[in-house]
């Protein structure tokens, strides 16, 4: 079986998902720029302290200021000195849900198309983020695939990812 596009992406997001250094939130990103992919997750910025690892005086953990995936994957792309702005366009794929605050950064960076996954949000929202997109020229993709990332399939994800490895050599 041959996985398709969005199904290897988002497996990608989701084992990013699972670098996340946030005590709350474990979500992750991917961000193609020109078939080169990039890659964030929820955490802190380089050299602070992970939300995991801070306590206060009586032992419990301190509210957390970590960045979403999105907003580090975007990070990722300004150190790697290529900016999304400069192409024409980028996809992004989250695991998580993509917000009108969300939506204004990434159609700041440039990004023309977003594959995310929907929980929980209400027809208002949605309806909302809708319209902010199709004003911006932004693509949306909602993925509903619950595939799991660990199964019968790993060997087959593998394989393509050695595929994709070589096809960009």
């Amino acid at each position: 079986m041959r996985l398709q596009k969005h199904d290897l992406y988002m497996t990608f997001a989701k084992l990013a998902s699972m670098r996340s250094t946030c005590a709350n939130h474990s979500e992750g990103a991917i961000l193609l720029i020109d078939n080169i992919m990039f890659m964030g997750y929820t955490g802190n910025l380089p050299k602070q302290k992970h939300c995991k690892d801070i306590l206060n005086e009586s032992g419990k953990r301190q509210p957390c200021n970590c960045n979403s995936a999105e907003l580090n994957v975007i990070f990722q792309v300004t150190k790697s000195r290529q900016p999304v702005s400069a192409h024409n366009g980028a996809t992004l794929y989250t695991t998580d849900t993509i917000t009108i605050d969300k939506l204004n950064q990434l159609v700041s960076a440039g990004v023309t198309e977003i594959v995310y996954k929907k929980e929980n949000q209400s027809e208002e929202e949605l309806r909302d983020i809708l319209e902010f997109a199709k004003y911006n020229e932004i693509s949306l993709l909602c993925y509903e695939d619950e595939t799991e990332i660990i199964d019968s399939n790993v060997n087959e994800m593998l394989l393509e990812v050695h595929n994709l490895l070589n096809i960009n050599k």
